[in-house]
Formats: C-alpha cells, structure tokens, sequence
C-alpha cells in the first residue's frame, strides 16, 4: 500500500473513557505500515505503554504531515487553534457526544488505512481571530477561534450595550446578554443553540448572533467573512471574550474588538464518502420519528 502520510502525530483526551485504548490500537496499526508516530507530550504522559516519540503539540504541527485527534468536538477545536498555523491536515476520531467535525467512528479504525492510503477529501475551514483596543492602545490580540468568538456580559443574565459596525458602517446598537460571532463551521454550535442560521461549511460567510437581546427586532445576520467587524462597547458595559468556549480575556468598559479572517486555514480531513448534509441529519436527528408513547410514559 502506497501511504500518502509518513509522519503522524496523534493528540488524545485521554480523560475521556475508551480513549486510550483507541490510541493504543492506533498506535499498534500504524508501527505495522511503518511510519513515523509522535504522541503529543500530554497525551503520552496518561499512556504508560507506547513506543512513539513525544512532540508538544505545537512542534507536531511542524513535524508532521497529518495529525490525528482522538476525542470530541471540543478536542478538535483545541487542536485546530494550534495545528492551523502550520497548514497540517488533521483528522478527528470521535469520541465525544456530536462529532461535528471527528468523523471517524472509533469502532471503524479501518477507515484510517484508507485515509493513509490517499482516499480522502481534504476541506479548508477558515478561522476567526480578534483584536482588542482600550484608549486607543492594543490590550489583546492573536486569540482564534474555530467555531465562534462570543462577547458576554460578566455576570449572566445582565444586559450589557454595544454597537456594531461593519467597514465603518453602522449594523446595530443594541441591550443585550452578548453577540457570537460565528463561522460556517461554528454554526452548528453555540451559534445554533442561540437560534442562528446553519451555513454550509464551503461558504465565506460569519454570522452575527444576538443572545437574548432586549428587542423582538434582532435577528441573526450574515456578512461576507471578507469584512472588517469592529464591536464597541458602551461606556457602562464590561464583557469577556470567549474564543471557542475558553474565555480569553476581560473586556473594560469601552473595549473596541476587532474581528477578522484569521490568516491560515484549518485543514480538515474527511473520508473519501463523507458528506456534510448526511453528517446534519445524523448529528441533528433530521427525519426522525418522534416516539410519541415513549414522551407519553416520562
């Protein structure tokens, strides 16, 4: 079999259960093509038994020609925010409750000989990153995000105020408990959970989402990613900002945070039969009866 990748690099949450074991299988199939492993140095301190080499994850970006990630939507994203610098593709294993973006099934590794094999689509997702200033001066910058950059107000449920501009043009002001600012790949996430739009992944958009605003005539907004997003908050309103669910700083009163492209792009690799509208009604339950007597009985 002739491998398309040589070097692979393999990050795990190992505190999830069954994870270690699916890296342990994982590593015994690849020793036997003869490539060249690496274990995330975390990852490798919850294995006891491995005869990889150990990279941070960050070096695994430089060093390998494919990443393997082993967990759940929440251990992609981590990896993403990392691995996209360096333009590696990464492959998800799922493990967690969606599986959005880990399309492997850990029951159907065989999937992975093939993908080593060159049977595979390889897809961009582009991320965002953000800039704060406070009095004119930067306060914060390079935090990226996969799936979407939140702005909320430090004590929920409080309203906090904000304007909204896009290339120096006016959106919005508006009283609300926050704005996710949300990817095609994060609008299946927080995003759709606060009542936002799914986009498919192919196009260049974000998507402007209020959370719980303080009128019935905010709704969900969808600009070219291409645009430069500037949120200002009033002087009477302090937030966070949370990058994919971490929170990365504190916002003072009268913050200004700039939201943009972030220059590489994530590279994503799919299956060879991997389609996103099957993933939507698989994950989302599309088509599915409901059991009436089963909610008639709880």
């Amino acid at each position: 079999m002739m491998l398309s990748f040589n070097k692979i690099g393999i990050i795990g949450r190992t505190t999830i259960p069954g994870v270690q074991d699916i890296i342990l299988n994982l590593l015994a199939d690849l020793h036997q093509l003869a490539v060249a492993v690496y274990l995330e140095a975390t990852t490798a301190n919850s294995i006891k038994q491995h005869q990889a080499m150990i990279l941070p994850a960050e070096e695994l970006g430089a060093n390998c020609d494919l990443v393997i990630v082993v967990g759940g939507d929440g251990s992609m994203l981590n990896a993403a925010r990392i691995l996209a610098h360096f333009q590696v593709p990464v492959l998800g294993i799922n493990k967690g409750n969606l599986g959005f973006l880990t399309d492997i099934n850990p029951g159907n590794l065989s999937e992975i000989d093939k993908i080593l094999a060159g049977q595979l689509q390889i897809e961009q997702r582009f991320l965002l990153q953000a800039t704060v200033k406070h009095n004119e001066k930067i306060i914060n910058k390079n935090n990226c995000a996969l799936n979407e950059i939140a702005i909320i107000a430090n004590v929920i449920p409080h309203m906090m105020e904000f304007s909204v501009t896009v290339n120096n043009s006016l959106i919005t002001k508006q009283r609300s408990d926050g704005i996710i600012i949300a990817t095609p790949t994060g609008s299946t996430a927080y995003a759709l959970a606060a009542g936002g739009p799914i986009v498919h992944p192919t196009l260049n958009a974000i998507t402007l989402v209020a959370m719980s605003p303080h009128s019935l005539n905010i709704r969900p907004v969808v600009i070219s990613a291409d645009e430069q997003l500037s949120i200002s908050l009033a002087n009477n309103s302090a937030a966070r900002l949370v990058c994919d669910g971490k929170v990365c700083c504190t916002l003072p009163a009268a913050s200004n945070i700039t939201i943009s492209k972030y220059p590489h792009k994530l590279q994503l690799v799919h299956p060879l039969n991997y389609d996103y509208f099957n993933t939507l009604r698989s994950k989302l339950h599309w088509g599915k009866k409901i059991n009436c007597t089963a909610l008639a009985s709880t």
